[in-house]
C-alpha cells in the first residue's frame, strides 16, 4: 500500500476532480449561465451528427471529426450535459498521465507533484469549466505522446501525437513543432512524419476545408499586425506563474506549448488571449513536461516546495474556485453565483421545451441553450439570421447581448423591435421576460 500511495492518490483526485468539475458545469448549464458559445455550437454539433447524419457540422467553425466518436454516445444521452461531463472525465484523466511521467522520470512523489502542479493550475479549471471543448482532451493525448517519448515507444509515440489532429484542426501547430523536437530528441523518422502531418493537415484544413464550409470567412480573421498590451502580459503570467517561471528554463520541452501564446501577440480577438478560456489546453502538458525536465536536472525534492507555493499563487490569483479569489467577484464570468439553478432557471427550460417547435429555424439569445434550442439544424445567436429564422427566442430578463458583444443598450433596441414587430406573434410568455416569437408572414 505504502508503495503504491502516490498512485493510490493520483487516482483518488483525479476521481474528485472529475466529479467536481462536472456537477459544477452541469449546474452552470442548468442555470442559464452557459451560452450558445460554445455550448450551444457543440451540442448542435452533436445532435446533428447523431441524429440527423449531417457530417457538414464537422466542419462548423473548426474541423473536429472527434465528434464522430461522441456522436453515439450522445444519441443515447442526448444532453448538454453529456458534453459537460465528457469534457470534465479528459480533463481529470490527463492527471494520471502526468503522474506517469513524473514517475518515470524522478520517481512516483514527482509523478505526485506534477498532478498537483497540474490540478492547481487555473488554466486546468477554465478548460474544463467554459463550457465543452475538444480541446478539453489535448493535455490526455499530448501527454500520452509525451510519455512514451521520453520512454522511446516511437510508434506509440506518433500514434498519440497524431490524434489530436482529431480534435481541431488548429492544434496541428503545437503538433509541428513537437515534430521537431522529437526529431531534435533522436526520434529523426518518426519525428518528420509527425511534422509532415501535422503541417499538411493544418494547411488544407485551415485554409480549404473550414473556409468552405464557413462562408462568413476563416478565423485568421481575428489576426493583424503584432502588438503587446496589459492584459496579453496578463494571459502569460497566468500561463507561466502557476509552475513557477521555471518552465522557460528548458525552452525545447516548452517550446510547442508556447505557440498559441506566441501568436496571441498578433490576436485582434480579445477572447484569444482571455484567460477565462480553453486555451491554456495547449499549454499545460508542454509547460509540465518543460518543468519536469528542469525538475530532473537538480535537486528536485528543494525545487518542488517553491513550485507548489507558486502553484497555490497562482490558482489564488485565476482560479475560478472557493480557493481563488475571481470565485467571489460577481464581475468575474466563472463567479460563485453562476452555480445557482433557480425555479426560473427551470421554469424557462421547461417553456422553451414544451413551446418551440423541434427542428424550425431559430433565433435565440446566445444565453438560452437549455430546452433542446440547439436540437436543429438552423440555429442563429440574436438578432442573426432573424430574416432567415421561423421562430425568435428572447429572455428580456436576462437579455445582455448582441450577437457574442456585449451591448445591453443594442439588445434592448432589437428585442423592442422584434417584439413590436406585426410580422412576429407571441406563441408563448412567461410575464417575466420569456417570449417564444413565430414569423407571420
Amino acid at each position: 500500500m505504502k508503495k503504491n500511495l502516490a498512485l493510490f492518490l493520483t487516482l483518488a483526485i483525479s476521481v474528485a476532480l472529475a466529479s467536481v468539475l462536472s456537477v459544477m458545469g452541469c449546474l452552470r448549464y442548468q442555470a442559464g449561465n452557459a451560452g450558445f458559445y460554445d455550448l450551444g455550437i457543440m451540442e448542435q454539433v452533436a445532435y446533428n451528427i447523431a441524429f440527423r447524419f449531417d457530417l457538414s457540422f464537422l466542419f462548423k467553425g473548426h474541423l473536429r471529426p472527434l465528434f464522430l466518436l461522441i456522436a453515439p454516445i450522445y444519441r443515447l444521452f442526448p444532453f448538454a450535459e453529456t458534453l459537460v461531463i465528457i469534457g470534465s472525465l479528459a480533463v481529470a484523466s490527463a492527471g494520471t498521465v502526468f503522474y506517469f511521467l513524473g514517475r518515470r522520470t524522478l520517481g512516483p512523489w514527482a509523478g505526485f507533484s506534477l498532478v498537483l502542479f497540474y490540478f492547481l493550475h487555473p488554466g486546468t479549471w477554465y478548460l474544463a469549466l467554459f463550457d465543452f471543448h475538444p480541446d478539453a482532451l489535448f493535455p490526455l493525448l499530448a501527454g500520452l505522446a509525451i510519455l512514451f517519448l521520453e520512454r522511446k515507444r516511437p510508434w506509440l509515440f506518433l500514434v498519440f501525437a497524431l490524434s489530436p489532429l482529431f480534435l481541431k484542426e488548429t492544434l496541428g501547430l503545437p503538433l509541428v513543432v513537437l515534430g521537431a523536437v522529437a526529431f531534435l530528441r533522436g526520434f529523426k523518422k518518426h519525428g518528420v512524419i509527425l511534422l509532415g502531418i501535422a503541417l499538411a493537415w493544418f494547411a488544407v484544413a485551415s485554409f480549404w476545408l473550414v473556409p468552405l464550409f464557413n462562408p462568413e470567412g476563416p478565423y485568421t480573421r481575428f489576426f493583424g499586425m503584432p502588438s503587446i498590451s496589459w492584459a496579453k502580459a496578463l494571459y502569460w503570467l497566468f500561463l507561466l506563474l502557476p509552475l513557477g517561471f521555471f518552465s522557460p528554463l528548458r525552452p525545447l520541452e516548452l517550446l510547442p506549448g508556447m505557440v498559441h501564446s506566441g501568436l496571441v501577440i498578433f490576436a485582434v480577438f480579445p477572447g484569444y488571449y482571455q484567460i477565462e478560456s480553453q486555451y491554456a489546453a495547449q499549454f499545460l502538458p508542454f509547460g509540465l513536461w518543460a518543468l519536469l525536465a528542469f525538475m530532473s536536472r537538480v535537486n528536485w525534492k528543494k525545487i518542488a516546495p517553491f513550485v507548489l507555493g507558486f502553484s497555490f499563487l497562482g490558482h489564488a490569483l485565476f482560479a475560478p474556485t472557493p480557493f481563488g479569489i475571481p470565485f467571489y467577484r460577481p464581475d468575474k464570468p466563472f463567479n460563485l453565483w453562476i452555480y445557482e439553478v433557480t425555479d426560473r432557471d427551470r421554469a424557462v427550460s421547461c417553456a422553451i421545451s414544451e413551446h418551440l417547435p423541434p427542428g424550425v429555424p431559430l433565433c435565440a439569445q446566445i444565453n438560452l441553450i437549455t430546452g433542446g434550442v440547439p436540437h436543429r439544424a438552423r440555429l442563429w445567436p440574436f438578432p442573426d439570421g432573424l430574416w432567415d429564422a421561423e421562430y425568435v427566442l428572447l429572455d428580456t430578463a436576462t437579455g445582455r447581448w448582441v450577437g457574442m458583444n456585449r451591448d445591453e443598450e443594442g439588445y434592448r433596441a432589437w428585442a423592442s423591435k422584434v417584439l413590436n414587430d406585426p410580422a412576429w406573434e407571441r406563441v408563448y410568455q412567461d410575464g417575466e421576460g420569456l417570449f417564444v416569437m413565430r414569423r407571420t408572414e
